[in-house]
């Protein structure tokens, strides 16, 4: 069995992983691997990353409604229908 090693390829001090997705080495589909997916917050960053992006365009949409922009309404598409051609028979 090899000795834990760290994300930079070198050896961890004292045997304990400095990964810093420790429920990659489990796999997630294990139960001690979700326990530690849960108790590192595996997707918490991304999570609230997101809620910040979206919480700026909501106000930035917002503040042009409120100074009267409107949006340009969409044109239908004209959309090509291929159509079989059919032959009489004779």
């Amino acid at each position: 069995m090899e000795a834990p090693s760290s994300s930079s390829g070198q050896p961890a001090a004292s045997g304990i992983s400095l990964d810093p997705e420790p429920w990659k080495l489990l796999g997630r589909d294990t139960p001690a691997g979700k326990a530690l997916f849960k108790l590192y917050g595996g997707t918490t960053g991304a999570k609230v990353a997101g809620q910040g992006y979206h919480e700026r365009n909501k106000a930035v949409q917002q503040r042009k409604v409120e100074a009267g922009w409107t949006p340009k309404p969409l044109a239908p598409e004209k959309v090509e229908v291929a159509r079989p051609q059919l032959w009489k028979s004779r």
